[in-house]
């Protein structure tokens, strides 16, 4: 059984949801097919943690959107300079969450 080495740090949280739950798939079917009952166990388990993985980065990715969404339709509307100010600034965070989590799309190159 050849499965590919999973990483749940840092670099996994940049994966896009659909090549989490690729893996998880794999996970899940080797599972099926191995008669150790211990290493079936950490087999579904891993498979588990990788789909749940992939519904936080899309609850997240569908969060961080709306923010921006928010935050631009709240800058229309805003005279005040001070509110402008932090409404820009809450923009500017929301926009580099962005960013980080599209770089996990050239990460997602180098797996097999």
């Amino acid at each position: 059984m050849c499965l590919p080495p999973i990483d749940l740090g840092e670099s996994a949280m940049r994966l896009r949801p659909a090549v989490l739950r690729e893996l998880s798939q794999l996970y899940r079917e080797a599972a099926k097919r191995e008669s150790t009952w211990e290493i079936r166990r950490r087999l579904a388990s891993h498979a588990l943690a990788l789909a749940e993985l992939a519904e936080k980065i899309e609850r997240d990715e569908f969060v961080t959107q709306a923010n921006i969404e928010r935050y631009r339709r709240m800058l229309s509307q805003s005279l005040d300079e001070k509110r402008r100010k932090t409404i820009e600034a809450l923009l500017r965070e929301e926009r580099e969450k962005q960013v980080g989590s599209k770089a996990g799309e050239r990460l997602e190159a180098t797996l097999p």
